[in-house]
């Protein structure tokens, strides 16, 4: 057949402008009346590309079987396997090609993508590190382009980031694989959602790995690194803050905090973290507030504040408050016993600092109930109470709540500026009109970028 005959012009020009319905029936006659392999993968290749995967399988084998040894045949046949989901045919194919034309990228690229929706892409899916870890060791001998490779860290530091116990070994090695300049720096979208960018998350996750691995000049560094990209991303501030502490630059580290808690994407952890840092300070009462203040989130449970409930007892052992310790030490025991997990020796530490506090000042252990929801409103109780205790109150009346909105307004009796206030803050069945008590807490109004303040404890006045 002459490749250049006016039929094949016409439908291969259909192909190329992606017109593949018309291109179809083109390929199909030229298939019947002059068969050549450069008809045949066309053919396969625009059945594929128009959602008909078996129709391109099927075509694919009749060239195979016509032309053996032709490496475009047989990429061709891989990519319909491929799509196909006939994922074992379609290895063992993309490997005979590779041994016919070991130098040949487009071959090697395809084996790449047939063993990462084979092997890696399930294995990520289970989060099944070990397999993953063996997957991406054999697609990374192959040479993987940019998109593969970055699809591959992708994966591995997810995987390795979701493990109970984090694996930041894996994701620093698996790191170095690749460079910042390998991912995309454009946002994600899903469900009409915005996510950030592959660039930003590989940054949070080296820098992150540096400072759990206690390489914290390295981290900071990794950390400033990505805010040149991104910079206003709270994370690697984060990251920064945490990596100064860790370097002994504590002052420094808590001015950096400081300021993050201005920060829209701030959330509790970063408060207690705050805490924690005030404290190794010696600025006690002020890391008992915040704690307190940052433990009263409810955006997640007992069982992530584990390790704040330690740091919480032991502030309260430092400020010769015996109950508070007793109670957060508890309930640390209870959540852990509840979900089978061991108890750790900073634990067991902290339960027995307070068995002393308690000797010193001749008390016994208090009564504390072995149930977790119930140690967890005593808990709630001592929270709030500190959080909130030395804050200046005032009495208003409560305003409507905005349709679709998580917050509202209270009205100050004494005429000041009215008063925002979470919905999560107000009493059940609060209703527009009625007269409340709050506390003034310190706040920071992102959209008027000032400092400002919000209600909290909000009670009804009877």
């Amino acid at each position: 057949m002459n490749r250049r005959s006016p039929k094949f012009e016409d439908a291969d020009r259909l192909r190329k402008n992606k017109q593949f319905a018309k291109a179809i029936p083109l390929f199909a006659d030229l298939w019947k009346t002059e068969p050549s392999p450069y008809v045949g993968w066309r053919y396969a290749s625009c059945l594929r590309k128009a959602n008909q995967p078996d129709q391109a399988v099927e075509i694919m084998r009749q060239a195979r079987s016509q032309y053996p040894n032709d490496k475009y045949t047989l990429g061709e046949l891989v990519d319909c396997l491929r799509a196909a989901g006939e994922l074992e045919e379609a290895e063992q194919i993309a490997r005979q090609a590779l041994g016919l034309f070991p130098d040949d990228r487009h071959i090697s690229d395809r084996l790449i993508w047939v063993l990462y929706d084979k092997k890696l892409k399930p294995a990520k899916e289970d989060s099944d590190l070990d397999q993953i870890l063996q997957s991406a060791e054999e697609i990374l001998v192959l040479g993987p382009n940019d998109l593969a490779l970055r699809l591959i860290v992708q994966a591995v530091m997810k995987v390795a980031k979701e493990q109970n116990n984090a694996k930041w070994d894996v994701i620093l090695r698996w790191s170095d694989k690749a460079t910042p300049e390998v991912f995309e720096t454009s946002p994600n979208e899903y469900n009409g959602k915005t996510w950030m960018s592959d660039r930003e998350t590989y940054y949070i996750g080296r820098s992150r790995a540096l400072l759990e691995l206690k390489r914290y000049e390295e981290a900071r560094q990794q950390a400033e690194n990505g805010l040149r990209d991104f910079p206003n991303s709270f994370f690697l501030k984060r990251i920064v803050a945490l990596s100064l502490a860790g370097l002994g630059n504590t002052q420094e580290a808590v001015v950096e905090m400081r300021e993050l808690q201005k920060h829209p994407r701030c959330d509790w952890y970063a408060k207690a973290e705050l805490a924690g840092m005030e404290y190794s300070l010696g600025h006690h009462a002020e890391a008992f507030r915040l704690m307190c203040d940052a433990l009263q989130s409810t955006r997640q449970g007992a069982q992530y504040k584990l390790g704040h409930f330690v740091m919480l007892a032991n502030i309260a052992v430092t400020l010769r408050k015996p109950d508070v310790a007793a109670a957060h030490v508890q309930l640390a025991k209870v959540v852990r016993t509840n979900r089978s997990w061991s108890i750790p020796l900073e634990l067991f530490q902290a339960e027995r600092d307070t068995e002393e506090l308690l000797e010193t000042l001749e008390q016994s252990w208090p009564d504390l109930p072995d149930d977790e929801v119930e140690l967890s409103r005593i808990c709630e109780k001592l929270w709030r109470e500190a959080a909130t205790g030395d804050l200046e109150r005032k009495e208003g009346i409560l305003l409507g709540l905005p349709p679709g909105k998580s917050y509202t307004f209270i009205k100050p009796d004494d005429g000041s500026e009215n008063v925002f206030v979470h919905q999560r803050n107000l009493p059940r069945r609060s209703h527009e009109g009625m007269r409340v008590d709050f506390a003034l807490k310190p706040s920071f109004d992102r959209k008027k970028n000032r400092e400002s303040f919000e209600a909290v404890d909000v009670r009804v006045l009877r």
